[in-house]
């Protein structure tokens, strides 16, 4: 179960997207910027990174398809007028269709691996992977009666399309009938369109 700040009632969840984090870590040469033409510049070998993995999904993702591919942090350097050594980029491939998961896991390395040592660059690569989260179907028909009980029939809907997002416990679904649902904490009747998952958020605007 998982608080939602934005709901006054709860959600049986249909499922959740796959999540694989991407980790990049590119080795250049560092050096002045009045002799570039000893460097390797790993920002310049970062920003073409950036430039041919933001093209992957809409070239080669069926556009029916759902398929999201953020990079969400990168930089290096220390200076203006000094090339580092190194640069580094972080991103997220969120999916829900295991076939278009398959092919980009693949195509992500590879143009990693390419664009870099295009630019004569040297790399390491990390990656984390978290599973689609399913709920059992039989097993959430059999608990939905009982959740009604507890919190009121109206107090609780059903949803039946995919949800962006992902969870931990995922990695239960995967091996066990499993129900994941989202407890509405907005109990106030406000509109609160805040998450929790935010340095901003204050619980007092659910509990006073």
């Amino acid at each position: 179960m998982k608080i939602k700040s934005q709901l006054q009632c709860e959600f049986l969840i249909n499922s959740q997207e796959y999540l694989d984090g991407f980790f990049l870590k590119v080795q250049g040469k560092g050096g002045h910027s009045s002799e570039p033409q000893k460097a390797i510049d790993p920002l310049m070998i970062i920003n073409a990174v950036y430039t041919q993995l933001n093209s992957l999904v809409g070239k080669e993702v069926d556009p029916r398809e759902v398929a999201v591919l953020v990079i969400g942090k990168m930089g290096g350097g220390t200076a203006a007028n000094i090339i580092p050594d190194t640069a580094h980029l972080d991103a997220t491939l969120r999916t829900y269709n295991p076939n278009v998961r398959n092919h980009l896991l693949k195509r992500v390395p590879e143009l990693i691996d390419t664009t870099v040592k295009m630019i004569r660059g040297t790399y390491s690569l990390e990656t984390v992977s978290t599973p689609s989260l399913f709920n059992n179907k039989e097993l959430c028909e059999q608990m939905a009666p009982y959740v009604k009980e507890v919190i009121g029939e109206n107090n609780m809907e059903v949803n039946k399309e995919p949800l962006a997002g992902t969870e931990d416990f995922s990695y239960v679904s995967n091996l066990v009938p499993a129900m994941f649902k989202w407890a509405g904490a907005n109990g106030l009747g406000e509109k609160i369109i805040r998450s929790i998952i935010r340095t901003s958020y204050s619980m007092k605007v659910l509990f006073r």
